[in-house]
């Protein structure tokens, strides 16, 4: 009887058991869906110092496009440099094509820039020429002053009168001598040392034309341009209207120690364009009227101009080491007393193109031609072959206009 009661007993309280934990269970779901969802894990944040494997792409091995530099300034072509800022400045020296150049300023309208060394290169022979250069304030074509000159803003180098003096009492002193000896055609001159079919008188108009040149049919003849002669003021655009000057000329060189020289020193004097002041575009007349004068037998008509043509005169005499007589060495002190530290540029008076008359009779085209030259006649005197054989009809040709020796004369007319 008592097992059975508490048999009973026992599993009278296991419903109630049952109960009280479902009822705890439930309490607890019921719990967890009152909460607020947690928030979404995040992926960890490496830190600086972090030795974490990165989670991130690894970058590439190929390095990345290199940004765009600035191309270095360069020469275009063989350059002049002058003192000032134009071609009536004097020349400072040259640069081959392709020399890397650091312009530092330019004049107002651009057209001509200042390098790091104080010399000036005109615009169009420079590429990749930096933005933004600051403006000297020199003009593109400055005039004589009429004044006591205000002082530059910028000082343009330039060789020192006292160079010149110093290079002046250098030079031998002597007498002239082998007046008799003398042959223009030993001085073989206008040769086409590079082969690019332009000559000596040729690179020489180029290098000092203000503007680009054009050329005859066949490509290698400068035909215009735009020069200013440097003693007399006026400009040219015909090329035939200007002269390549020796400013010391060729018979003066040979009575002043040349007739000394080989063939080919000859040569290399009568072609020198690595000299500035050796060749010189000049307006024609002026030069025929100078002819072979030293400079106690003949000066330019414009006084201002005295200073420069004494500075160059002596700086081929120096190259060359040339003797000068007593009267010259004179002549050219007393020009170098001209000189003010400014250089002399004329004032420019332009001057149209020469015209073609249509010749009316068989003698007429010699009408037309410039004077004939102390030394003789030149190819480049004639602008047509029809021009060149009827000066020479019935007479003997020069042996110096068939340099080849092929019997074709002034070949470059063709």
């Amino acid at each position: 009887m008592f097992l059975g009661i508490r048999t009973q007993t026992r599993y009278a309280g296991l419903p109630l058991t049952l109960l009280i934990v479902l009822g705890l269970t439930l309490a607890g779901c019921n719990g967890n869906r009152n909460q607020p969802p947690g928030p979404t894990p995040m992926p960890p944040t490496l830190s600086a110092d972090s030795e974490s494997e990165p989670t991130s792409t690894p970058t590439s091995d190929v390095p990345p496009e290199p940004t765009d530099t600035p191309a270095a300034p360069v020469t275009n072509t063989t350059s002049n440099l002058r003192r000032g800022p134009g071609t009536d400045f004097p020349r400072a020296g040259q640069l081959p094509a392709g020399a890397q150049v650091q312009p530092v300023a330019q004049n107002e309208d651009g057209t001509w820039l200042q390098l790091d060394s104080g010399v000036w290169i005109w615009s169009q022979l420079v590429d990749h020429i930096p933005p933004g250069l600051p403006v000297v304030a020199l003009p593109p074509t400055p005039v004589p002053p009429t004044s006591t000159p205000a002082p530059q803003t910028a000082a343009v180098p330039s060789v020192t009168e006292d160079t010149h003096r110093n290079m002046l009492a250098q030079l031998p002193v002597g007498n002239r001598s082998h007046h008799d000896t003398y042959d223009r055609d030993e001085w073989d001159h206008w040769v086409d040392d590079d082969r690019d079919c332009e000559n000596a008188r040729a690179e020489v108009l180029i290098a000092e034309s203000r503007q680009a040149v054009t050329y005859r049919a066949n490509g290698c003849t400068v035909d215009t341009g735009l020069w200013a002669g440097p003693w007399g003021g006026r400009t040219f655009t015909q090329a035939s209207q200007v002269d390549i000057d020796h400013h010391v000329p060729l018979y003066n060189a040979h009575i002043s120690g040349g007739h000394a020289w080989s063939r080919n020193q000859k040569r290399a004097y009568a072609n020198d364009l690595s000299l500035a002041s050796a060749l010189q575009a000049t307006e024609s007349g002026v030069n025929r009227a100078k002819g072979a004068g030293a400079p106690d037998e003949w000066k330019p008509p414009v006084q201002a101009s005295w200073c420069r043509y004494a500075q160059d005169w002596v700086e081929v005499k120096h190259k060359y080491s040339l003797l000068v007589t007593q009267a010259e060495k004179s002549a050219l002190s007393s020009m170098l007393d001209t000189c003010t530290g400014q250089p002399y540029v004329p004032a420019v008076q332009p001057v149209p193109p020469v015209q073609a008359t249509p010749a009316s009779s068989a003698d007429a085209p010699q009408s037309n031609f410039p004077p004939l030259r102390r030394q003789g006649r030149y190819c480049n005197d004639f602008d047509t072959r029809a021009q060149y054989e009827a000066f020479y009809a019935g007479r003997e040709k020069p042996a110096s206009h068939d340099g080849d020796g092929d019997g074709r004369y002034c070949e470059a007319l063709d």
